[in-house]
């Protein structure tokens, strides 16, 4: 089944926003560790402040490089003290039609200036912010033991509109060595061929030269582990992921290839 990105990406912000408040709303363990270092409290504060902070994107004035998005992250976490989740929840819901307002004033083909000199479609912004919600979303209430459920179609719409975004964000130093094609095939989205040579990626709709790995997942699962949430070993046991080809090992080494 075909996903129209075109027109689902900003309903999808949408609900994931409600979704994400109210996730907030029922949390009790702010200070529970959520993610590396960050408290519930503190991923809860990252959450809020990227439907507006991405708005920049679409004014020309995102100043982020892509290598020094953790210590930018750091350093307005330690600048914002607010920690109280209903408060953050009420950010996240205000920060969603902020967000709206901006993404519809584009085009979500046209390209716009995204982490410093990155030229992507607008689209791209937006998937970025959705990986965001979903994942953070899942690390919160992991944290706290609630259900955070990434619906299947919210996932693929994510990892598809993220393909133009994906090899800025590389971890060189870990993919060094890789060099392989791979067909991942999104269920029920999209097919897409990734070749790594010499720690970078390039993204292609077809096939340029023979895979190495192919790879069939449902979104969600590919989704956590592309953001190293989750490790393969699962995945595969139940049958999330599938993988096959003349080098099927190489698909434990997509999970630790990315910044996230």
């Amino acid at each position: 089944m075909a996903i129209d990105t075109e027109s689902a990406l900003l309903a999808t912000v949408e609900k994931t926003a409600y979704r994400a408040s109210l996730l907030l709303r029922s949390a009790t363990k702010p200070e529970k560790r959520a993610i590396g270092t960050w408290t519930v409290a503190e991923t809860a504060n990252h959450l809020s402040r990227c439907y507006t902070s991405f708005i920049d994107a679409f004014e020309g004035t995102f100043a982020v490089a892509p290598e020094d998005v953790d210590s930018d992250n750091a350093e307005a976490l330690e600048a914002d003290p607010e920690r109280d989740l209903d408060v953050l929840a009420d950010r996240i819901e205000a920060g969603m039609h902020e967000y709206l307002e901006a993404a519809r004033s584009v085009d979500e083909n046209e390209l716009v200036d995204f982490f410093t000199g990155v030229l992507v479609p607008a689209s791209g912004v937006t998937a970025t912010l959705l990986g965001e919600v979903l994942v953070h979303g899942y690390d919160i209430a992991k944290a706290e033991g609630l259900p955070w459920v990434i619906e299947p179609e919210h996932a693929a719409l994510t990892c598809q509109a993220l393909v133009p975004v994906l090899s800025y964000f590389v971890d060189e130093e870990a993919a060094a060595g890789l060099n392989a094609g791979f067909e991942i095939r999104l269920r029920g989205g999209s097919t897409t061929y990734w070749y790594f040579e010499d720690g970078r990626l390039t993204v292609e709709s077809s096939p340029v030269t023979p895979v190495d790995c192919h790879i069939s997942a449902e979104p969600a699962t590919i989704l956590l582990m592309s953001y190293n949430r989750i490790g393969p070993t699962l995945p595969a046991l139940t049958g999330k992921v599938r993988v096959w080809g003349r080098r099927p090992w190489l698909a434990m080494r997509l999970g630790g290839v990315f910044k996230t």
